[in-house]
């Protein structure tokens, strides 16, 4: 429960929040709205890590999994094509990750 209300605290509400984890804050990046470049806000930063983590957990289910490990795949090669490096998890909450 301390891991899952830390990661929650890190990944989500500090993100949202200040815009960085402590991993985008080492290399200098930052997650803001997509349209207004403005920082995303604790619920939203929220909704982002649940959707990531949604994805991510379903993934160790047998059968089931493999179509979420599928998702998470598809999720990450996405923002290597999309012009503005925007995960389609990205896209669904409207965020986008940019330099510092």
């Amino acid at each position: 429960i301390l891991v899952s209300a830390l990661s929650l605290y890190l990944f989500g509400w500090r993100m949202g929040a200040t815009g960085v984890t402590p991993g985008k804050q080492i290399v200098g990046l930052k997650i803001v709205d997509a349209d207004t470049g403005e920082l995303l806000g604790s619920n939203r930063g929220l909704q982002r890590a649940g959707l990531i983590w949604v994805i991510g957990a379903a993934a160790i289910f047998p059968y089931v999994g493999l179509i979420f490990l599928l998702i998470a795949l598809i999720d990450v090669v996405v923002a290597l094509v999309d012009d503005r490096g925007q995960r389609v998890t990205d896209k669904i909450i409207g965020s986008m990750v940019t330099d510092a």
